[in-house]
């Protein structure tokens, strides 16, 4: 009875995948962001980014989830392609992508009003200009949001390996199959902040950044992900330039923490919530060190509270888990330490 019904959750997945891919195929087109010409008159790669940075900043903020965020970055990038918009009407923009998304991912009683959401995401502009630009939007994209997002095509990949494969993840005793989907996903949407995957689908940037995650999991990582690869239709070209992407901008975020420095300021009376934000700070740090240094040994109370999942230490379990409040008691004895940016 048992298998058969794994048999059935297989057909109904593999249905599923179907009907996302043929969407996709329907509604997908590339959004490459072409370098600017004139400063003040059109949007960037760069402010596109720094945008999508903003939005991950909002969307833990207001603890949403994160199909919520995805689809906000996914509006906000189908609309950056329909319309030429100046740079100082982005933060606009791109909180009236997220309001919208959360309308339509979230609980009635979790989607913050238009006055609220201008309040906590200190977007510099008013509700009413809010409602507006959530108008034009629908209005240029006619009134369809409900896209395909990589976070979609990440949670079907996944279900199908751990389906077929049940046995994928037994050799880390920490690690879970809802701990290992949280740790793609928050992959997933660092990965999103960069402009250079608008060129490929969002099936094939989910399966590149599955199949580079599985190579460090798994011996037999190239037959689990030509298996997906071959469900999918995705040509070895198109996998290997979006893998090396990934791999670039991944890589790159590590470079980045390496070059920081802390130092020791004083101890200050600080709010509850300044010092989750002080928290999840050092969780990203800490997390992407682990991610790609297996003999990094962090701190005891920061391996506590971080999200991210290491191969050994396992993680936070997905989606409603990610949304839960972190500890935000520091250490008594030494005052937090503050990330710089070395200049070398």
């Amino acid at each position: 009875m048992k298998l058969l019904r794994g048999f059935w959750d297989a057909k109904r997945l593999a249905s599923t995948l179907e009907e996302a891919i043929a969407k996709e195929a329907s509604t997908w087109k590339p959004r490459l962001l072409k370098a600017k010409v004139n400063q003040d008159a059109e949007i960037g790669p760069s402010e596109r980014d720094e945008a999508v940075r903003w939005l991950a900043t909002l969307s833990t903020k207001v603890q949403a989830y994160p199909e919520t965020f995805a689809m906000s970055v996914s509006i906000l990038d189908r609309f950056l392609n329909a319309v030429k918009a100046r740079p100082k009407y982005l933060r606009c923009i791109s909180v009236s992508c997220f309001f919208l998304a959360a309308k339509i991912n979230e609980e009635d009683e979790a989607i913050p009003s238009a006055g609220e959401l201008v309040r906590v995401s200190e977007c510099g502009c008013t509700a009413n200009e809010l409602l507006r630009m959530e108008r034009i939007i629908l209005d240029k994209l006619g009134w369809n949001l409900k896209d395909v997002t990589a976070l979609d095509f990440l949670h079907i990949y996944h279900a199908l390996l751990t389906t077929y494969q049940p046995q994928l993840l037994d050799t880390y005793t920490c690690m879970t199959p809802s701990r290992h989907l949280a740790h793609l996903t928050r992959k997933l949407q660092r990965c999103m902040a960069c402009h250079q995957v608008l060129g490929f689908p969002g099936s094939v940037v989910s399966l590149g950044l599955l199949s580079l995650d599985l190579e460090m999991l798994i011996p037999d990582w190239l037959a689990a992900t030509f298996m997906l690869q071959k469900m999918v239709k995705v040509q070895n070209e198109s996998l290997i330039r979006c893998r090396e992407v990934i791999a670039r901008h991944l890589a790159a975020q590590r470079d980045m923490t390496q070059n920081l420095v802390y130092i020791i300021s004083a101890p200050a009376n600080k709010s509850a919530k300044r010092k989750v934000a002080q928290i999840e700070d050092d969780d990203i740090y800490d997390g992407i060190k682990r991610l790609y240094d297996q003999d990094w040994k962090g701190d005891p109370e920061t391996v506590a509270v971080t999200e991210e999942v290491a191969m050994v230490t396992g993680g936070v379990a997905c989606s409603s888990q990610l949304r839960q409040d972190r500890d935000g008691n520091l250490s008594p004895t030494l005052p937090p330490l503050q990330p710089i940016t070395a200049m070398i």
